[in-house]
């Protein structure tokens, strides 16, 4: 079955964990022409990202950011940028960039853990929604969940995140982060982010838990 009529950018960032357990989180990008970006091109612009999100998304003073979810003997190791034509049903190409940044977490917790980013769209249900599970073996809890301050840090990271990914260019077409629908065949732009302090075991979380606290951003 085709992803999309149109050709997708999967943008993979990968890391490990303690006892050399690995891990990798995505998000798919739309070119603004639906045309499949050349192998130069994305490499110019992923090793560009990597910059960016050395500085600003992997930051080692901003409590509640991605490193601050993960334990100090954690690390991200690459960003990933997989190239898909209209109609694929695989890639086509894939390039790289390091970013090599230890975690600070001081906790310690499972590797299991994670914390939840839900992409939103403006389309209700299923294909309009899409999940990003950030590894959480090192973040602070206070009564079991994340301190509502370091979730309003790491809202704000993923906010400014995606938006730079919206602003950004393979060659010269723009780009924008969305959810996909392998079902339907369609894909939907990004218009907020829901996470709440919730710690996730990629199984399922425990919806009797009460929420302590929850942060939504518009993108």
């Amino acid at each position: 079955m085709p992803i999309t009529s149109t050709a997708l950018v999967k943008l993979t960032h990968e890391g490990t964990l303690a006892q050399g357990e690995e891990f990798n989180w995505s998000f798919w990008l739309k070119p603004a022409t639906g045309a499949t970006p050349t192998m130069t091109a994305t490499q110019t612009w992923i090793t560009a990202l990597a910059t960016y999100v050395n500085a600003s998304v992997f930051n080692s003073s901003v409590s509640g950011s991605p490193l601050a979810l993960i334990a100090e003997d954690s690390a991200y190791t690459l960003l990933k940028a997989y190239i898909y034509p209209a109609g694929a049903t695989a890639a086509t190409g894939v390039v790289q960039a390091t970013v090599s940044k230890s975690g600070f977490g001081a906790a310690e917790l499972p590797d299991q853990a994670s914390l939840v980013t839900s992409l939103r769209s403006d389309n209700p249900g299923r294909s309009g929604r899409g999940r990003v599970y950030l590894p959480a073996n090192g973040v602070g809890l206070q009564n079991h969940q994340m301190f509502s301050t370091d979730l309003t840090n790491l809202a704000n990271v993923m906010q400014a995140y995606i938006q730079h990914l919206n602003t950004s260019s393979i060659g010269t077409d723009e780009l924008d982060v969305v959810v996909r629908s392998l079902t339907q065949g369609v894909v939907r732009l990004v218009s907020s982010i829901v996470i709440d302090s919730r710690i996730d075991t990629q199984r399922r979380r425990a919806n009797s838990q009460a929420i302590t606290s929850t942060q939504t951003r518009s993108i």
